[in-house]
């Protein structure tokens, strides 16, 4: 068994995937898998499907995360990534971060739910501007790995701001102003 997602899913090494495939595909890797189909096995075979199953379920959640995808797709190229947690050293992202931090401190001061919703969708315009750029940079028979981690710090920053978003929402839904 491969510790390559892109293979065990039989999906092309892309960055864009289609997500329908790829939960067709878990569908019919966890049904070959299921501990119900092995309860008869023998204790080996009934453990290595469980750890089949548990491959299938890391691959998936892998190729469904656009930033574990990314990497994932970095390694399988030999891209060296640094590591996630290292400094953001663009003086640029550093300031459109602080920057889109205070937008949001605003609005969940002002409670503004429609601010809010403009706000959210911005992001995933931005998330989907990020993940064209990522497809277009794997396609080339030379990462540029400068630009893989731009944008990977940038895919990841958006995540976060995307969950701080979740959090206002779900205040401002409860009524916890």
């Amino acid at each position: 068994m491969t510790d390559n997602p892109y293979e065990l899913f039989e999906l092309p090494l892309r960055y864009c995937i289609d997500k329908s495939v790829l939960r067709e595909r878990l569908q019919k890797l966890q049904m070959a898998t299921h501990p119900d189909r092995h309860v008869r096995d023998d204790a080996a075979a009934r453990l290595q499907a469980a750890n089949l199953s548990a491959r299938i379920n890391d691959a998936y959640q892998q190729l469904v995360d656009p930033v574990k995808r990314a990497e994932a797709l970095a390694r399988i190229r030999g891209v060296c990534l640094p590591n996630a947690d290292s400094t953001v050293s663009d003086p640029v992202l550093l300031m459109q971060q602080m920057e889109a931090r205070e937008k949001l401190a605003s609005i969940e001061r002002n409670k503004d739910i429609e601010a809010l919703e403009r706000f959210q969708d911005s992001i995933l315009d931005e998330v989907q501007t990020v993940e064209r750029q990522l497809d277009q940079l794997f396609e080339e028979t030379v990462i540029d790995e400068d630009a893989l981690h731009a944008l990977l710090t940038r895919l990841r920053f958006l995540g976060k701001l995307k969950n701080e978003c979740a959090r206002v929402e779900a205040a401002l839904d409860d009524g916890d102003w």
